[in-house]
């Protein structure tokens, strides 16, 4: 066990080290009363925001491994993986990229306004298919990589997935808070998030696993849409526009979700390896076809982000 928690401090240490090599900012023995004071002020906020997210982040595992056996635990622990791999993380690290943008912009409404509903319009391009996506092909994906001693965790992964793709989709309105200096409100949206989770997933983990994961969905769902109004407060900016700003992404993965269940109804007969490629194959392409038809200029905007940039050599 010692191997991870050197590999834990090697790894921070070589990142720390890294940080101030690459950095022209040199520490010096200078201090301001001012700034130290706002800093500590906003500071003391974002530390409260780590210790409730990292409450959050843990306590269905702490009730199921506390209610449950360990296998059901096991299950659960497989299940939350991928989605939390895939889509928590994305979101998470575009947050550390969108953050100081968002901070830029703090002082111009009308910019900070239309860059979170930019934001957010490409999030749910790509969170909402995911989530469905995994919904879907959740039971050939356990088979193939897991074998069916893994069956327990399916429905459980189908629920998981949607439970983040609904948290994704308000996961960077905190960020908004942070650059408006307002991360207090993190944190009381925090209080409000456990007060609902903790009784709602204490109820669950006394029946099932499942019942923990439908209990994540149906918090998710409460807390995006409040996070989201509060947001919306801030830029004035209505909940409607941001529903319209999801719209197309909703509408594909829809069209995607019908497609893909018909497709499996006619090639159930075929091994879950094969029936995996071709309904991840078919959903994105009804995906994609989808969104081209229905918000073009987004697809090919998104696509333009996505490609990397061709580096252009100057003329002699």
């Amino acid at each position: 066990v010692w191997s991870l928690v050197i590999g834990q401090l090697a790894g921070t240490l070589t990142s720390t080290v890294l940080y101030w090599a690459i950095s022209d900012w040199r520490l010096r023995l200078e201090f301001d009363v001012t700034i130290a004071r706002q800093l500590l002020g906003y500071g003391v906020q974002l530390i409260f925001v780590g210790l409730f997210g990292t409450i959050h982040r843990n306590v269905d595992y702490l009730l199921v491994g506390r209610r449950m056996a360990s296998a059901q635990l096991g299950y659960y622990t497989l299940a939350y993986r991928l989605p939390e791999l895939v889509i928590l993380n994305m979101v998470t690290v575009l947050g550390q990229a969108i953050f100081p943008t968002y901070a830029k912009l703090q002082n111009d409404p009308s910019a900070l306004r239309a860059g979170f509903l930019t934001m957010l319009r490409y999030v749910a391009i790509f969170t909402i298919p995911c989530g469905i996506g995994m919904f879907i092909v959740a039971p050939e994906f356990i088979t193939v990589f897991y074998t069916d001693r893994w069956a327990a965790a399916i429905p459980v992964m189908q629920m998981l997935a949607l439970y983040t793709a609904v948290l994704a989709l308000s996961y960077n309105a905190g960020d908004i808070y942070k650059a408006t200096g307002r991360p207090g409100i993190l944190n009381k949206i925090a209080v409000i998030k456990l007060a609902i989770t903790i009784p709602v997933l204490w109820w669950a983990a006394n029946h099932s696993i499942l019942h923990v994961a439908v209990g994540q969905l149906f918090t998710a769902t409460i807390i995006s849409v409040l996070s989201l109004w509060l947001a919306g407060r801030i830029l004035e900016v209505s909940l409607w526009s941001m529903f319209d700003a999801m719209r197309p992404a909703a509408i594909s993965a829809l069209v995607m979700l019908a497609g893909t269940l018909l497709l499996r109804s006619q090639i159930d007969d075929l091994s879950p390896l094969l029936r995996l490629i071709l309904m991840t194959v078919t959903g994105g392409g009804l995906y994609a076809a989808a969104l081209g038809l229905t918000a073009k200029d987004t697809l090919i905007q998104a696509v333009s982000i996505i490609k990397p940039a061709r580096r252009v050599t100057p003329a002699p």
